[in-house]
């Protein structure tokens, strides 16, 4: 990813608490139960059959079947419209599949940290495991509450060290924050869309993995495909 001289962009215009600080968001017993989660991964193996479908542009696409033909565009959700701006915005686990494509609980092993952690706010939270030959590294995708507080959550994270770039693709602008050392010993390094909630945290045992899963195995659905994509 190359980065610009702008080290903080223009102020945000939405604010909420501190996303992994306990607030008045849902508890456990509001939560999707385990039985939920597995509903919710069985779709996202359906929407790889529909996503093949509707050509190259819709690979790895996690959404629902959909029975809209003659549809022009094919919305996140398995939707058919005539436009993008009829689709919905994204939103629960199917949203973050579809939004962050490299983010695969069907394929991955992924736990949702909201199952395990009830005091966060987040409204979508999960974390996969990988292997960048042989060594471990976690990620965490996530959708936000607001993003002046997960600024503010990220610059405590990792401290001074937030700029302004886009994805590896040069297709999405994203806040990114340098990989910074924990208590444990080990690095993390975040992302942040500029212009969507949603964030990516890489955890590795090296400075290098956590860099190197976030820059070129986080994927990133471009703007004008958020909420859907043209049927070709």
């Amino acid at each position: 990813m190359s980065t610009t001289t702008d080290q903080t962009g223009p102020p945000p215009a939405d604010d909420g608490p501190d996303p992994l600080v306990p607030d008045d968001a849902p508890r456990a017993a509001d939560r999707p139960g385990a039985r939920r989660t597995a509903l919710v991964v069985v779709p996202l193996l359906v929407g790889l059959v529909a996503a093949a479908a509707v050509g190259g542009q819709m690979l790895w696409a996690e959404i629902e079947d959909t029975d809209d033909a003659a549809a022009e565009v094919f919305c996140w959700n398995g939707e058919g419209a005539d436009s993008r701006s009829e689709c919905s915005k994204p939103r629960g686990t199917e949203g973050l599949a579809w939004v962050l494509p490299s983010f695969r609980p069907d394929r991955l092993d992924c736990v949702d940290e909201l199952e395990l952690h009830p005091e966060y706010n987040r409204p979508v939270m999960w974390t996969c495991e990988q292997a960048v030959d042989g060594r471990a590294v976690s990620v965490t995708y996530s959708q936000i509450t607001g993003q002046r507080a997960a600024l503010r959550y990220f610059d405590k994270l990792h401290g001074d060290s937030r700029v302004v770039t886009r994805s590896a693709d040069g297709r999405s602008e994203v806040f990114r924050w340098a990989p910074s050392q924990s208590a444990d010993g080990q690095w993390q390094a975040s992302l942040l869309l500029r212009d969507a909630p949603y964030a990516v945290t890489a955890v590795a045992s090296s400075r290098e993995d956590a860099e190197l899963v976030l820059e070129r195995r986080v994927r990133i659905r471009p703007p004008d495909a958020r909420r859907g994509v043209l049927v070709s």
